[in-house]
């Protein structure tokens, strides 16, 4: 065997795991910076909405950045109770909401990719609907979606919620789009737990304003979203943020953000960042 013949396997192998490594920072690069995008959205929408429309202003931005990012033409978020049923809901198509409440809310995710999603507690990966029996169409809103990538946010290991992102053309999300979701899911969820929370503590206020018995991790999630606010007042432009080394910490010190000045500072890789 030739010396050029010998070396071509080996150099292959090199190349498909370069490849393979390029993309993966590419696709953690990327996840990085929706995680400030979300994280600065969710500033302004604590300014901004009340109650329910917090929740709801949230699921809108989620939806709008990963749909951005990885290309899909509708999407949904639905959030579920520790019971596995269906509480609230937002569907996307572009940037317009749909009406789709009547549709989730309420229900056992059992069936279709949703069911598939819940049991296998992974991401479901559809290249061609026409081709997988998982997918089970809605009437009236999704019966021309050919690519499907359905993503489960947890919780302290219980469902939280599922993302859904779908596109009219088939292949039209690979395994890098499928990598930049499941990078972004630690964010997603602390950004819906902080909220949550924040929402709870609100009705608890204004239900007994004299109550002493509110529990410390919704204390504290009201204390991060009002140090969120002010730190937003302090910096001239959110631009800035990233020039600043920040980290926030809440709920037994679990990380809610902790960008990349401050991860340089002690050491952390953007992946472990993320995590």
């Amino acid at each position: 065997m030739s010396e050029p013949s010998f070396f071509q396997p080996q150099l292959s192998q090199e190349f498909a795991r370069w490849r393979q490594n390029a993309a993966s920072r590419k696709s953690i690069g990327r996840a990085f910076q929706a995680h400030n995008e979300l994280l600065y959205a969710w500033v302004r929408i604590l300014k901004t909405e009340t109650g329910g429309l917090i929740l709801q202003s949230l699921f809108k931005q989620v939806l709008l950045v990963s749909s951005r990012i990885i290309g899909a033409e509708e999407s949904n978020l639905i959030l579920l109770d520790d019971r596995g049923i269906v509480v609230d809901t937002l569907g996307m198509r572009g940037a317009t909401i749909l009406q789709q409440k009547p549709i989730f809310l309420g229900q056992m995710l059992t069936v279709g990719l949703l069911g598939w999603v819940s049991q296998s507690r992974r991401i479901g990966l559809i290249s061609d609907t026409e081709q997988d029996d998982r997918w089970v169409p809605i009437p009236k809103h999704s019966e021309s979606v050919r690519s499907v990538l359905c993503v489960p946010i947890f919780q302290d290991g219980t469902l939280q919620a599922i993302v859904t992102l779908m596109h009219s053309k088939p292949a039209r999300f690979r395994y890098e789009a499928a990598q930049f979701m499941n990078a972004l899911v630690p964010q997603i969820s602390r950004l819906i737990e902080s909220s949550l929370l924040f929402v709870k503590d609100r009705e608890s206020s204004f239900a007994s304003l004299d109550s002493k018995q509110v529990r410390s991790d919704e204390i504290l999630s009201a204390s991060l979203a009002h140090s969120l606010v002010n730190l937003n007042h302090q910096i001239s432009s959110v631009s800035d943020l990233p020039k600043i080394g920040i980290f926030i910490i809440y709920k037994e010190g679990k990380f809610l953000y902790l960008n990349y000045s401050i991860s340089k500072i002690f050491g952390y890789s953007i992946e472990e960042v993320l995590k």
